[in-house]
């Protein structure tokens, strides 16, 4: 019920994740992850969510974020200015270990980042006109875009997670609150985020 009630972004990454992670994630983030993919409403600029989960050496991560927050948008590129703009901010969000910030002892490094989003499909080649029509044609919901990042840690001491800073509203000014679902060792943890307390504590 769970998968089948998921994006397609949000299962393609949840199939790359080990096995044991993706299930312990899936019991944490049933919940808000359905709720949010049934009303639109629960589509708010400025306010995304983070997943967490850590099991064994492996720390997954999972960030969903309105465009709006990311890019300052939502539309299809349609100038060099907004292609240029989802360039860089995939760039960004690529570099994870930027983003989340483990404490040092921990020695946690980060392994695989994938970024995905209907904004990135509308990048497309501006020569390739047939193309854009396809892809515009499968994204009716663009007025929604959301970037969904998911990152793959592993860190050689976890007994030391303690807790993670999260640097997102840094370096995306446009991100104002996180909702947090995470699952560790010590237990599940419910949160929110903001830039005035970004210190999430396992």
């Amino acid at each position: 019920m769970f998968w089948s009630s998921m994006s397609p972004v949000t299962r393609k990454m949840r199939r790359n994740w080990p096995t044991s992670v993706a299930f312990l994630l899936s019991i944490v983030v049933a919940g808000p992850l359905m709720a949010a993919e049934r009303e639109h409403e629960a589509h708010e600029h400025g306010h995304g969510r983070l997943n967490v989960a850590i099991e064994g050496n492996s720390m997954e991560v999972e960030l969903v974020s309105p465009g709006a927050d990311i890019v300052g948008f939502e539309h299809a590129p349609e100038t060099q200015e907004d292609r240029a703009a989802v360039a860089k901010a995939v760039a960004m969000l690529k570099k994870g270990d930027a983003l989340f910030v483990p404490p040092e002892g921990a020695a946690c490094r980060l392994e695989d980042a994938e970024v995905t989003s209907a904004l990135i499909d509308e990048h497309y080649d501006d020569h390739d006109d047939h193309g854009h029509e396809e892809k515009h044609a499968g994204h009716e919901d663009e007025e929604h875009a959301e970037f969904h990042a998911h990152y793959h840690f592993h860190c050689e001491h976890p007994d030391r997670l303690t807790h993670m800073d999260v640097k997102v509203f840094e370096i995306f000014p446009g991100a104002r609150e996180l909702d947090v679902q995470a699952i560790s060792p010590k237990g599940q943890t419910a949160a929110e985020l903001t830039p005035g307390a970004p210190r999430l504590t396992f």
